[in-house]
């Protein structure tokens, strides 16, 4: 199973792929009820409230995927190897050999 491990203070969250899973279900039927005009039926809060909420949710996933998009940069300019041929242009070839 898939663990998200996040160390905040003295606090450890561990959330795994099914949390990670019911949060996107939760969305969904979000979504469905509102599509289908049934939004009051799942949740008290009002329509000017869940949008709110749900753009503060978009804002965090935006970020959490820039810095995942960071991270995998990071690690992937780490495991590039060095050069190993180095190109000279070749008016820098022709004035060494004059």
């Amino acid at each position: 199973m898939t663990s998200i491990h996040i160390a905040t203070h003295d606090l450890q969250v561990v959330y795994e792929a099914d949390q990670i899973e019911n949060l996107y279900q939760t969305l969904d039927e979000l979504h469905s009820a509102v599509s289908d005009g049934e939004l009051n039926q799942i949740t008290t809060l009002s329509e000017s409230e869940l949008a709110d909420l749900l753009r503060d949710i978009v804002f965090t996933a935006q970020e959490t995927l820039k810095e995942l998009a960071k991270r995998q940069t990071a690690k992937s300019q780490t495991k590039r190897p060095a050069p190993i041929l180095q190109f000279v242009p070749a008016e820098r070839v022709e004035t060494r050999n004059a």
